[in-house]
């Protein structure tokens, strides 16, 4: 959970609220679990995609995410840890999200930051 200042009547108020409201992240392979599955499940609305290929969060942002708000979150093993400009680039985008006092904002700029780096990583491969 975040905590936001609201204006609530004419009052500054400090509120606990989602980063990413209304999103769920779910780690599953679509190989071994179709994708229909997952959307049927009861309150999914729909999966985020660019184009045809379903969103991935890579696993460095979901484990820096989990310990930036639960510090007894495991480590990841030796060799997970990202320390490459990328990853760094990555944690300074989030930074700078959390900064958002909407959560609409955040969530559209995180989708964002998941849209550039996915190219940026496929450039990468290119080369």
């Amino acid at each position: 959970m975040l905590t936001v200042k609201k204006q609530r009547r004419g009052q500054w108020q400090e509120e606990a609220e989602a980063l990413f409201a209304n999103y769920l992240f779910v780690h599953f392979n679509p190989d071994q679990l179709s994708v229909t599955r997952v959307q049927a499940t009861r309150g999914v609305a729909r999966l985020v995609r660019f184009g045809e290929t379903l969103a991935r969060v890579p696993d460095e942002v979901l484990i820096d995410l989990a310990r930036r708000y639960n510090p007894l979150v495991a480590l990841p093993e030796e060799g997970k840890v990202c320390s490459q400009p990328m990853c760094t680039a990555l944690q300074q985008a989030l930074a700078d999200i959390e900064q958002e006092s909407s959560g609409e904002v955040r969530a559209l700029r995180f989708l964002q930051l998941l849209q550039d780096h996915r190219l940026l990583a496929s450039r990468h491969r290119e080369e």
